[in-house]
């Protein structure tokens, strides 16, 4: 054995995401460092290969590696590997590692991105090779991004199937959700049975469960509101903090007039609170939400408070500074303000005018 003659451990590293969509295959790694190896007359003493990801270091075949550097007084002269982006990347350990190398005198380096580290410029480049796959992940993710919203812009229902449906895949290659049967008959007899108040949802959930279907009460209330059972796709802008619906491309189950009807019926906003109508909580306080509190600044809400033998009305601030103030004290105050209030001379005239049109219009609408 040649002891002037450096030796080495090979180290190739892919993970499964990376070998299904660039290639640079595990062995394609092993042969370019054997080849390397060979022309440069450098034994090589070990090879690690392993099928996982680079943001750390805690991977299976590295800590091999690391620990027989611990263990063993003749190590290697070098650790090789084809790119820095195999050997790692996240910048701050790849630093901390190399330092680790070097205290064994052990000396990493990239076959084909060969850096001296010595050199204070080459950091910016070693900085710069560790960065390219991130920025190239973060580009094939929002590539991937853009593709799958302006599939949803088209109508195209994406990822796996609701209940009631089945991905299937046509002979030209593209991709559909078709109805499954029997779940898409149970579910549109249990949409009809609910647009015809035949049932209630509690009713119709145990109808639906009786006749096969496997969902779970929670995912049953859900889906009577996602509009893909009526040809439909919901589209969200994150950004934006909108959505908004369109027609897709699959068949419905039920028609739109069902669902609808069962939106309306069941899940809209019926608009009480503590068993009060909100409008007529607003008529009761049609100021609540525009009068500021003196003291703070902030809108003034409204309620009531009872006392032995009535109710009173007061408008307050939600805050801590505590303002209060009774709901007739404001009415008086507005009414004082609105008697200050006159119009000018030349303008009395039109007013009239407006008034007697507009009754007379009504009038004839009432007829």
């Amino acid at each position: 054995m040649n002891h002037n003659q450096p030796s080495a451990f090979l180290y190739a590293r892919v993970s499964t995401e990376e070998q299904a969509t660039r290639g640079g295959s595990l062995k394609t790694q092993q042969d370019t460092l054997r080849q390397y190896c060979q022309l440069r007359n450098i034994r090589i003493e070990k090879e690690y290969v392993e099928d996982y990801s680079a943001k750390t270091f805690n991977r299976p075949e590295w800590k091999k590696l690391e620990n027989e550097l611990e263990r063993s007084d003749a190590r290697p002269q070098l650790v090789l590997f084809t790119r820095w982006d195999r050997f790692s990347r996240n910048t701050g350990d790849a630093y901390y590692t190399i330092k680790k190398l070097k205290r064994f005198g052990v000396e990493p380096q990239a076959i084909e991105q060969p850096l001296d580290l010595s050199i204070p410029e080459n950091k910016m480049m070693f900085a710069f090779y560790l960065a390219i796959p991130e920025v190239e992940n973060d580009r094939r993710a929002l590539n991937t991004q853009i593709g799958m919203q302006r599939a949803k812009e088209r109508g195209k229902w994406l990822g796996c199937a609701p209940i009631g449906y089945i991905n299937h895949s046509y002979a030209d290659g593209t991709k559909q959700i078709i109805p499954k049967e029997p779940e898409a008959s149970i579910l549109r007899v249990a949409f009809q049975r609910l647009a015809n108040l035949q049932c209630n949802i509690t009713d119709a959930y145990r109808f639906a469960s009786k006749e096969g279907l496997k969902c779970s009460r929670s995912n049953f209330w859900k889906l009577l509101q996602n509009p893909v059972y009526a040809g439909n796709v919901k589209i969200t802008d994150v950004r934006q903090a909108t959505s908004y619906v369109i027609p897709a491309t699959h068949i419905g189950i039920v028609p739109i007039s069902i669902f609808d009807k069962i939106q309306q019926l069941y899940f809209k906003r019926k608009g009480k609170v503590n068993g009060i109508d909100e409008n007529t909580r607003n008529c009761q306080f049609p100021f609540k939400g525009f009068l500021t509190c003196p003291r703070c600044g902030k809108y003034l809400t409204a309620s009531f408070s009872s006392g032995r033998t009535n109710r009173y009305g007061y408008y307050h601030c939600n805050s801590h500074c505590g303002y209060r103030i009774k709901r007739e004290d404001i009415y008086s105050r507005l009414l004082e303000k609105l008697e200050k209030l006159k119009p000018s001379e030349e303008y009395l005239d039109m007013y009239k005018n407006l008034i007697h049109t507009n009754y007379s219009n009504e009038n004839k609408k009432l007829t």
